[in-house]
């Protein structure tokens, strides 16, 4: 890095608001730059420059300054230095881009929930994207920008990331087709900041409108893309001086009652341009979208309005199935859920960042993708082994296997893999399956064929699964006792689902493991041989893990974190999963005192809207 590149960088950040220990770890970053003797001060400045414009965290900003930089090398140095929370960024952003690379050299593209479940830290996948917009602005390469049209730009909009989508597709579009781009900028006849002003204006005078008879509304502008408009040239057959809605706004209240008002009041204070109000609030569009649209003459130029409740706005635009059905994207509904659940946290987090330093989210837990060293994705069920992946290979290949490579280090066949494992399998034409290959492989095609070959070769019954014992983690802490037997696993009868300050006995099942009922539980009513006293602790040293049972409905995982941070609890991992029947299953691992607080934060759960159950394991 030469003198005056270092005198850009720190320039700067000298202009922007950053606090002291933050100050410290830039200056340690630009220190490391230098020793680097980086040669991508320009790219690191833009880079910057994006992610303190779109407001993204300070510790993503100083990430984008270290990871055009960084190697695997690096990362003990980093992780000192830096810290966990920027250590993981950086260390998952080399992890997608040696999936990528490899992808890309294979010519396959991976699914987006392969790469979202492959990042334990999204915001490595932020400054994927941010990256390779600056890159696109320097290179102007048709190749990489029809992959990012293709690549990053839907993924963006999968992530709720719409600015960062609209000004990732708007460059790749001015490099694939400039012609056309100058042609509907030149129509536009203002620069992009021009538009925002106007829009802000048009904003500012319909809540002077609005606001004395509806007090509790929305409003924010919709500004079309440079793109989009030019879908609609080629996609919807819209002539370029036809398009009416180059302006939009969007009004969310709180009533349906409250949207037709608001239509009232703007009509009577604007010319309505004939032809163009469609009420999909009272005939929804088949996928459930509802909104009132219609377009008004502001001065010279036309304003497309939407207007809609908060309710609408979340299935509409909060990143469930119905949106993207609408945009016509194909969706894969249960893949949508959960990105729509993501959203809504990533929301939640940027507005809450002090807490979520700690929590580990995991919305795509029950399957893993892991990869070919060709780069080809694999999805198995969590907890699978290396001789799964080596079985949904081929056949052949497991009954063969011997051992195998993960992430270049040989491993047996009974390890457990993990999200974004690269596996190379070993075999041996001499191999066959063996019988206790059953006890540790997970899917049941894995099962299928070791058993249908251990009984070719052994010619006697395969004995059938047994369930393993489940272990309770060290790191989180049962919030009840069994003072006579303080090493037993405790678990939760589900059949009567106690809570703190209901009267609870134990059962012994065995003589390691006890089951916690209500003492009222008509499962047990009678003659209980192995009862012994239990009770609720008063105090805890360890986190607590609380399930919860909700629908489905996007946004209440955020509301439950929300709820608890609120409280000042500390949230230390979430993770939801769909259940089938419109219900989700979520569970939060939190860190609470005493009995009282932990009282406190179910009576709390309990209250949100969509919240059905909440229990103990």
């Amino acid at each position: 890095m030469e003198q005056e590149e270092e005198k850009s960088l720190l320039s700067f950040f000298e202009k922007k608001e950053f606090a002291n220990e933050q100050k410290n770890l830039i200056n340690k970053a630009l220190d490391f730059l230098q020793k680097k003797k980086s040669k991508n001060v320009k790219e690191i400045i833009r880079i910057s420059e994006y992610l303190h414009k779109k407001k993204f965290k300070k510790n993503l900003i100083i990430s984008g300054l270290l990871f055009l930089d960084t190697q695997k090398g690096d990362f003990p140095f980093l992780k000192k230095e830096f810290g966990e929370e920027i250590f993981s960024i950086l260390e998952n952003k080399k992890k997608l881009e040696e999936i990528l690379i490899i992808s890309k050299l294979e010519k396959d593209k991976l699914p987006e929930e392969a790469i979202i479940s492959s990042i334990e830290n999204v915001e490595a996948i932020i400054l994927h994207l941010v990256s390779k917009l600056v890159e696109l602005e320097n290179k102007k390469d048709k190749d990489e920008a029809k992959s990012v049209m293709e690549g990053e730009v839907f993924l963006a909009e999968k992530l709720g990331l719409k600015n960062l989508k609209k000004d990732l597709a708007d460059e790749a579009f001015k490099t694939l087709n400039p012609k056309k781009y100058l042609e509907i900028s030149n129509f536009l006849k203002m620069s992009r900041r021009e538009r925002e002003r106007y829009i802000k204006r048009i904003i500012l005078e319909i809540e002077k409108k609005i606001k004395p008879k509806i007090k509790n509304v929305k409003i924010k502008g919709r500004e079309k893309q440079i793109y989009s408009i030019y879908e609609k040239i080629t996609k919807r057959k819209i002539p370029l001086n036809k398009q009416r809605d180059q302006f939009g706004v969007r009004i969310i209240t709180h009533s349906e009652g409250d949207c037709y008002l608001i239509f009232e009041i703007l009509n009577g204070a604007y010319p309505l341009v004939d032809g163009t109000v469609k009420d999909y609030i009272k005939n929804p569009k088949e996928n459930g979208y509802q909104s009132l649209h219609f377009c008004i003459k502001y001065g010279t130029k036309t304003v497309e309005i939407q207007i809609r409740t908060k309710e609408m706005d979340y299935i509409a635009d909060g990143g469930g199935a119905a949106h993207w059905a609408y945009k016509k994207i194909k969706s894969n509904e249960k893949f949508e859920k959960k990105t729509a659940w993501l959203k809504e946290v990533l929301k939640l987090k940027e507005k809450k960042s002090s807490f979520f330093g700690e929590i580990k989210l995991n919305l795509f837990k029950d399957k893993i993708y892991c990869y070919t060293p060709k780069g080809k994705s694999i999805s198995l069920a969590t907890g699978s082994s290396t001789l799964d992946f080596a079985y949904r290979i081929h056949a052949e290949v497991g009954n063969h296997s011997i051992g195998a490579k993960v992430n270049g280090k040989f491993v047996p066949l009974k390890t457990e893999l993990k999200n974004g494992d690269t596996i190379e399998i070993i075999t041996n034409k001499f191999q066959r399956p063996r019988r206790d290959w059953l006890k540790f492989v997970k899917t049941k095609y894995a099962k299928k064929i070791i058993s249908k070959e251990v009984q070719k070769f052994e010619n006697i019954p395969v004995p059938k699964d047994s369930f393993l014992k489940k272990e309770l983690n060290e790191r989180e802490e049962s919030p009840a006792e069994i003072k006579d037997f303080p090493k037993h696993l405790l678990n939760f009868a589900r059949c009567c689902n106690p809570l703190p300050d209901e009267e609870i006995i134990g059962i012994v099942k065995s003589y390691r493991k006890a089951l916690i009922h209500k003492k009222d539980c008509n499962r047990i009513s009678g003659k209980r041989i192995n009862e012994v006293k239990a009770e609720w602790k008063e105090v805890f040293s360890n986190p607590i893990k609380i399930f919860v049972q909700t629908s489905d409905r996007s946004g209440i995982l955020a509301d439950i974190i929300n709820t608890l941070l609120r409280k000042n609890f500390k949230v230390k991992e979430t993770n939801a999963k769909l259940s089938g029947n419109n219900f989700a299953e979520c569970y939060f691992t939190v860190l609470v005192n005493t009995k009282e607080e932990l009282k406190e934060a179910i009576k709390r759960i309990k209250k949100i809207k969509g919240v059905m159950k909440v229990w103990f394991d």
